[in-house]
């Protein structure tokens, strides 16, 4: 299945200025040299992308350009440390928040402005669709995401409200989901960032 932020690009073009594609081997070698074990989607993300701006805010950070580029990987990581981010970290992500893989393992953090880790994702589309669509989703009418699928904001009147697979009541915020560490990263997250509406 492709990637959310890969479908919504293709739907509305004018919000996604991708700097091009980059070669996998190279990005694999990159992450080599960094030490850090960076997930098969954030690669193939590069890949397919090679980073850009989204959202007119949102940064998703160059990965091979020196520590003098403000939109590359290791200028935005070195920054972060220096204002007390965890070691160990890199930084993929500006713009609502900071994201950043942790190398140890291949997670997807977010940090809240004082560098602390503040939320755990998954994997890319989990954190792409919790935070930024999340976010923007209804600001510039994309499609929403749900149980792996593509659905549309505004249901007609007669099934608004209601699961389209079970015909049960479908939740609507945070607090109707069922507790487990979704809800608990999900809550995390907007604990830190009082701007994401529930």
């Amino acid at each position: 299945m492709k990637s959310p932020i890969l479908v919504d690009a293709q739907a509305h073009p004018r919000l996604f200025r991708w700097n091009g594609p980059i070669d996998p081997q190279i990005l694999l070698q990159w992450a080599a040299r960094h030490d850090c074990m960076v997930p098969p989607d954030l690669l193939d993300f590069w890949a397919s992308t090679g980073g850009g701006e989204v959202f007119e805010t949102e940064m998703f950070l160059k990965p091979l350009v020196s520590s003098a580029d403000e939109d590359g990987v290791e200028h935005a990581t070195i920054s972060r440390e220096r204002r007390g981010m965890p070691a160990g970290l890199v930084v993929f992500h500006e713009g609502l928040g900071s994201t950043a893989v942790r190398c140890a393992d291949g997670a997807y953090v977010s940090l809240d402005f004082d560098s602390r880790i503040a939320g755990l994702y998954d994997s890319f589309d989990d954190w792409y669709v919790n935070v930024l669509r999340s976010e923007y989703g209804e600001r510039y009418r994309l499609a929403a995401r749900r149980h792996g699928g593509i659905r549309r904001l505004r249901r007609p009147r007669a099934d608004r409200g209601r699961s389209h697979r079970s015909g049960k009541r479908a939740a609507r915020s945070p607090l109707e989901l069922a507790p487990g560490p979704a809800l608990e990263r999900i809550v995390s997250f907007r604990a830190w960032n009082p701007a994401v509406p529930c």
